[in-house]
């Protein structure tokens, strides 16, 4: 009856672990930053200044494809990561291996939706737990105006 007891308080406090996370009620310290920025998130509430100078960037994608369209994509990621756009593509969404693998082993749908990808050069790069220096993330934000943001560490 003890391990009953004992295993449901386990598993109820890592919901509510999970759910506090989903809800960015954690905040990211030095010693623990982004390094499971991979991880889907609610997007934080911020104030999207429209980014001025960024048009050629868009370029190639002059319409909108769902309700969020390049330019807008662009200001999300920026206003969520700080540095230099390099780059912006579109394409289906991309999950992490060990994600995706979590997401088959819990026999749960993997999302398949198209997402704007925006790659950018990191103002502060900062050090993940195997000593890698990440200086460049991809921000993956779905088309259809959802609010999870992707963040996958990538290299250019």
């Amino acid at each position: 009856m003890g391990l009953v007891i004992f295993v449901s308080v386990i598993i109820a406090s890592l919901l509510l672990f999970g759910i506090l996370n989903y809800f960015n009620v954690f905040s990211i310290s030095k010693a623990f930053p982004k390094q499971l920025g991979w991880l889907p998130k609610q997007a934080q509430k911020v104030n999207i200044v429209p980014v001025s100078g960024l048009t050629g960037i868009c370029k190639p994608y002059p319409q909108s494809y769902g309700k969020t369209n390049c330019q807008k994509a662009v200001e999300i990621a920026l206003a969520d990561t700080k540095g230099e756009v390099k780059n912006v593509s579109l394409g289906p969404l991309q999950l992490d291996p060990a994600l995706k693998k979590a997401f088959q082993d819990q026999n749960l749908m993997i999302p398949n939706q198209q997402v704007w990808f925006v790659d950018i050069k990191l103002t502060k790069p900062y050090t993940i737990l195997n000593g890698k220096v990440v200086k460049f993330l991809q921000i993956q934000i779905p088309v259809d105006g959802s609010r999870a943001i992707y963040r996958k560490p990538i290299d250019l």
